[in-house]
């Protein structure tokens, strides 16, 4: 019983120190900003292009809108990838596989972007995966 409560109570200190940094960074990171983008948004888009061109890939059709739900649209054609990035959330989709993070999913806004980052460069085997 001894071990289960350390256990419960170690859980639940992990979660308010989870919900303790999720609220500490998102708001700032998420607030649009006199652009109409985020601070997450610049960070992402940044980080995920740096990504691309380390793949020797290119990028083609940028979209930027401030109109009502801004966001940063790119298609990247090598690896037949769209990605959108919001304010507080990434979504890159493929023809096999399709990645959506939004902000309660991940602990931090820099969460967010490794997760979306190491899922751009893991998509070539997984777009190969069951190639022959």
């Amino acid at each position: 019983m001894t071990n289960f409560l350390s256990r419960l109570m170690a859980l639940r200190r992990e979660r308010r120190a989870w919900k303790a940094d999720h609220s500490a960074t998102w708001p700032p990171a998420s607030a649009v900003g006199f652009d109409g983008t985020s601070s997450f948004e610049r960070l992402c888009d940044q980080k995920l292009r740096v990504e691309i061109a380390n793949r020797g890939l290119t990028i083609v059709e940028i979209v930027r809108t401030s109109e009502g739900y801004p966001y940063i649209s790119y298609e990247v054609p090598g690896i037949g990838a769209r990605i959108f990035v919001y304010n507080d959330q990434v979504e890159i989709a493929t023809h096999k596989s399709h990645l959506i993070l939004e902000q309660w999913d991940t602990r931090t806004p820099d969460e967010m972007v490794a997760r979306a980052t190491t899922f751009l460069r893991e998509l070539p085997a997984i777009l190969n995966e069951g190639a022959a």
